[in-house]
């Protein structure tokens, strides 16, 4: 009877082991990622990428420009569940030195997608980011921007801006690169540090001062001109606890109200430049703006001419009537460039947040109750032995 209950015990412990090989499978993705060494991102893929700025738990829901709703959801673990109304080609999870890349045909949703493995403890990375590519048949090349994702103006999935090439375009400064999408950078310098340095249009003054801001904009040709500049800070324009990253509110706002006088950011509203040359510009600031950090927008549009000037009127017929160009969207022609501006020695130093949930605790906690019945069986058996 005693070797009787002994087996009896094992047998129970054996076949929660065997449950347990069953169940935590299943809490794995559909297709089993690839490791891929440093940041991939969806453009080596030749590939779209959608880059959500959320990386702490919850569920989210994205309308994705030119596709339709994109959800997620991040979990403990972490993992992370998805579903689109559109086919997701692969998706980056991006943790530690590497990301997990999920290759699918065209999948709607997967659950339980994970960040690499960190080999000093054998659990996942925090979660750094996630990324969705998909094939998009507007992603052809054009010059796109590189503000922070958390502006929402940067990524085709965004409608962000981007310009397409012309025959006789202009450009700002001498440079400009080509993507098939906007690459969000906590510097701008995105598509700089992916493909070619080509901001080189802009150039702040050395300090602005006084309740003035000075640039200076070189142009190659015949254009208008929008600039917009985020010098407000959060304690200026929304309550602080809003935001959690040193006082950006990661919007450019058409009018401010400070002290009983108004304001925009909106600092150069599409000015015509009538040939190629180096222009200067001053627009007002509060008289107590003083060092601080800011990022700017510029785009450069191709000027108008509604016809074959005639000498009698010369210049009469070139203008800025198209439209203006806004923080987003498609431009014929001409060229976006974003910049990270700090002033003096006080300026902040923008650092990324990155949100790193903790390991889920439910895999290990069965595992722990398998191993508790196993040596309560044990010692029951050899308590009865004796």
């Amino acid at each position: 009877m005693k070797r009787a209950r002994i087996f009896l015990a094992l047998a129970a412990s054996l076949a929660l082991a065997v449950a347990l090989l069953l169940v935590l499978p299943s809490w794995a993705a559909s297709v089993t990622p690839i490791l891929v060494d440093g940041n991939p991102k969806c453009s080596d893929y030749d590939l779209v990428g959608f880059k959500p700025m959320d990386t702490m738990t919850g569920t989210y829901t994205y309308d994705v420009y030119g596709m339709g709703v994109l959800t997620m959801t991040i979990k403990d673990g972490p993992l992370v569940d998805w579903s689109a109304a559109f086919g997701i080609d692969k998706v980056i999870i991006k943790g530690g030195p590497n990301a997990n890349v999920y290759s699918y045909t065209l999948a709607t949703s997967d659950t339980n997608l994970t960040t690499p493995t960190n080999p000093n403890n054998n659990k996942p990375y925090g979660l750094s980011h996630v990324e969705f590519c998909y094939t998009d048949q507007q992603a052809v090349e054009a010059d796109y921007g590189d503000l922070p994702t958390a502006y929402g103006i940067t990524q085709l999935g965004e409608d962000g801006a981007r310009h397409r090439p012309i025959t006789n375009d202009v450009r700002l400064g001498d440079l400009r690169d080509l993507e098939s999408n906007g690459i969000p950078d906590d510097s701008a310098l995105g598509d700089d540090n992916d493909n070619l340095a080509d901001e080189d249009g802009v150039v702040r003054g050395a300090s602005w001062s006084a309740g003035e801001g000075v640039i200076s904009v070189t142009v190659s040709g015949a254009s208008c001109l929008m600039g917009w500049v985020d010098w407000a800070t959060v304690t200026e324009t929304l309550p602080a606890d809003l935001f959690k990253d040193f006082g950006f509110d990661y919007k450019f706002s058409e009018t401010i109200d400070k002290d009983g006088d108004t304001y925009t950011e909106k600092v150069i509203d599409n000015i015509y430049l009538p040939s190629a040359g180096t222009y200067l510009f001053t627009f007002t600031l509060p008289s107590d703006f003083k060092n601080a950090t800011v990022y700017a927008r510029f785009r450069l549009s191709p000027a108008t001419f509604l016809q074959e000037a005639d000498p009698q009127f010369e210049g009469e017929y070139t203008q800025c009537d198209q439209g203006a160009a806004d923080l987003s969207g498609l431009v014929m022609g001409g060229e976006v460039e974003d910049y990270l501006w700090r002033f003096g020695p006080t300026a902040v130093e923008l650092q990324k947040v990155a949100a790193a949930p903790q390991q889920s605790l439910a895999g290990l906690g069965l595992l722990v109750i398998g191993l508790a019945a196993s040596l309560t069986a044990l010692w029951f058996g050899r308590r009865k032995q004796s």
